[in-house]
């Protein structure tokens, strides 16, 4: 199962009707979104809120800011999973994560991010802030709840989380609003009165940095954050010639070609488009098999290619000369009709400049490969080796490499 890390998924754009073609057999991944996990408290968050207008900090404009962030999150998590209700089960799964978004998670956070030779701003701007607003909100409305609620030692506390997340797994359950907001409105204050929102932002979005150690093989839901993993202080060797090594990242050529193959008529997702996804899978499984080999053999063939320039001018015949049939196979659309998707496709020269610098890159060095050994870094320092590597400015030698698979929308 390839798993889509680190965010949630709450929008169709996070990535392409493609993927669920190219992993018809081993299905995808989708994380629950963290703010879940806060019903279990018994509590309804939104009572906070009339005790935030009762007392009107300074900061109430920023946090209701970061609250209406939360609310569009939910309801777009809401209607994603609407949108894609016929795949389920056959084309994808949810998992219900279980890690670290408090105290000790904060401080890590932190260290992560001092870590890098990024700003704390310019990470600003390659995180998903509105994903990052919903850890937030778990960090506050669960973790720090489960943490004061525990400080007052309620009898059977433990307990009653349990009976809780089996009762709402049956029926639902009722949100008690009778809750005293002084300790949270305290933290709140501490939160937001020293830090911008996007700032806390930043630092909440890293929680689930840790979990990209634990995949070798997964779908990045950003496209921004290789810059950041890139970031890290650590350097990445690999032999060109370990044939495991040279499999994976050719494989993740593969998974380039296809998407780009098939991305005009499978993207961006809507209804129509989920039903013609879903008839694929059930009845072309075949031709789906048939393309990826193809495109399989394509990354081989074009990587071989060292001249970028040459390798850029003669891509789109190459493919088109490849796997006209088995996209033509695959679709199943009128003969003239697939004539005009083929000609736009390959008028399209900076799809091909993306796919030959991609290759490229993987091939023969750069960003893929760096983020490849960030990851092993998260893998094999704690979060203040982090902290100490930022210091040290110590390089990290492996010949480990992670697997990874770039999204794009």
């Amino acid at each position: 199962m390839k798993l889509l890390l680190p965010d949630a998924l709450w929008h169709p754009t996070q990535l392409s009707g493609a993927s669920f073609l190219y992993f018809h057999n081993e299905k995808l991944g989708f994380t629950l979104h963290p703010s879940i996990s806060s019903i279990l408290t018994g509590i309804d968050s939104f009572s906070y809120i009339a005790y935030l207008e009762k007392e009107s900090p300074a900061w109430k404009s920023e946090f209701m800011r970061f609250f209406n962030l939360c609310y569009n999150y939910k309801k777009s998590v809401h209607e994603t999973y609407e949108l894609l209700a016929p795949l389920q089960g056959d084309a994808f799964s949810t998992i219900l994560l279980s890690y670290d978004r408090g105290k000790n998670a904060w401080q890590s956070s932190e260290e992560i991010l001092l870590s890098s030779s990024l700003s704390m701003d310019h990470i600003s701007r390659l995180i998903d802030p509105v994903h990052a607003a919903d850890e937030l909100f778990a960090h506050i409305f669960f973790e720090k709840v489960l943490e004061i609620r525990s400080l007052w030692k309620e009898e059977n506390f433990s307990v009653n989380i349990g009976r809780r997340l089996d009762k709402f797994k049956k029926k639902g359950i009722k949100l008690t609003r009778d809750f005293d907001w002084k300790p949270i409105h305290d933290y709140c204050n501490d939160l937001f009165t020293n830090h911008t929102l996007e700032q806390l932002l930043t630092r909440a979005y890293m929680f689930r940095m840790p979990l990209l150690k634990h995949h070798n093989e997964l779908f990045l839901s950003n496209a921004n954050l290789p810059a950041f993993l890139a970031s890290l202080p650590v350097e990445y060797s690999i032999s060109r010639t370990d044939s495991k090594d040279s499999s994976e990242i050719l494989d993740v050529g593969a998974w380039e070609f296809f998407r780009q193959l098939l991305s005009n008529h499978v993207d961006p997702l809507d209804p129509e488009k989920i039903q013609t996804i879903v008839k694929i899978i059930s009845h072309r499984r075949e031709e789906i098999n048939r393309l990826k080999t193809k495109c399989y053999e394509l990354a081989e063939d074009i990587g071989s290619e060292k001249d970028l320039e040459r390798l850029t001018a003669h891509v789109a015949n190459h493919i088109k000369k490849k796997v006209e049939k088995d996209l033509y196979d695959l679709l199943q659309i009128d003969k003239q009709v697939f004539q005009e998707f083929v000609t736009e496709l390959f008028s399209d020269q900076k799809s091909w400049v993306a796919i030959a610098t991609f290759l490229s890159s993987m091939m023969y060095g750069g960003e893929v490969l760096t983020v490849g050994s960030a990851i092993v870094a998260l893998s094999s320092f704690g979060s203040k080796a982090f902290k100490q590597a930022a210091i040290k400015k110590k390089n990290l030698q492996s010949n480990a490499y992670s697997l990874i698979y770039r999204m794009k929308s």
